[in-house]
């Protein structure tokens, strides 16, 4: 387990299990910033605020993916997202 303190875009490991996000970016530029480093086995844990369905919807025109929402525990309207399967279209 690892903490990556910097540009994501500059993190050079591989095999990585799991991304978690919190405010980060849209979706479809978080997929963006770490393909270089998933693979479709990679599971992301993504906190998400009221609009993450058209967050979801928007990242699915260039990618593919599973996803499950939980309810957040600070917002009613927020989301807590478990995505894996990205594959870019």
């Amino acid at each position: 387990l690892s903490n990556h303190k910097g540009q994501i875009e500059e993190f050079q490991e591989s095999n990585i299990k799991i991304i978690l996000s919190r405010a980060f970016s849209p979706l479809k530029k978080l997929f963006r910033s770490v393909k270089h480093i998933i693979e479709p086995e990679t599971i992301f844990l993504i906190h998400k605020g009221k609009s993450y369905m058209s967050e979801l919807e928007e990242a699915s025109n260039v990618y593919t993916f599973n996803y499950k929402c939980y309810k957040s525990l600070t917002d009613p309207c927020a989301r807590i997202i478990k995505i894996n399967q990205v594959v870019k279209i």
